[in-house]
């Protein structure tokens, strides 16, 4: 099995879901149907000067906006207060995350974040989107269901022999549950090496 195996919920969904971003983005000429599939011309005409009103954008806003018509009432234990106004480690507040991801469930319905520590200690929340969340099992642990294999794709800056420059590279983050019902992480390579491991 490798990394990079999809789910076949998954599989079922994404072109749904790249639909919907792509009319959100306003890229959506390619899902214009052709009027003519004879006079390619034609078409690329066509297709240019659609118009589109975006209601699908209009409506993430508008339900978004009423999710947080009233302001959120945030409440953490002191040793975590520091979420509030930085709660990725990047800068991004907690009420800047939270509306980030009610956007992308009103779009597509699923988006997730793992919590996890940095060198330093400090809690920290990573979004995911739902076209990242590529694979997952789950099993019966004392009678609840729960994840045993969540796949994570990441697209991550790794440094060049160029010192001015950078490339991104995919890699792919296993959270796996131990015969001891504790996670552990496994990340790899978009060849399906392993890279690293966090037990």
């Amino acid at each position: 099995m490798n990394a990079n195996t999809l789910h076949p919920e998954y599989i079922e969904s994404v072109k749904r879901w790249e639909l919907i971003r792509a009319i959100v983005a306003n890229k959506a000429e390619k899902y214009i149907l052709s009027p003519d599939p004879n006079d390619e011309v034609r078409t690329v005409k066509y297709r240019e000067q659609a118009i589109l009103t975006n209601f699908t954008n209009l409506t993430k806003l508008g339900l978004t906006g009423l999710v947080f018509r009233k302001e959120p009432v945030i409440e953490l234990p002191p040793e975590l207060d520091y979420l509030e106004s930085d709660a990725t480690g990047t800068g991004i507040t907690l009420k800047q995350f939270l509306q980030h991801a009610v956007g992308d469930i009103v779009l597509v319905g699923r988006y997730g974040f793992l919590v996890d520590y940095n060198d330093n200690g400090r809690a920290y929340f990573k979004p995911y989107a739902a076209e990242n969340i590529i694979n997952w099992k789950t099993k019966l642990v004392a009678g609840e269901v729960v994840l045993s294999l969540l796949v994570l794709k990441e697209e991550v800056l790794k440094p060049t022999e160029d010192i001015f420059n950078q490339e991104t590279v995919t890699q792919y983050r296993a959270l796996l549950l131990s015969e001891k019902n504790t996670y552990y992480q496994h990340v790899y390579d978009d060849t399906g090496n392993l890279i690293e491991v966090n037990d």
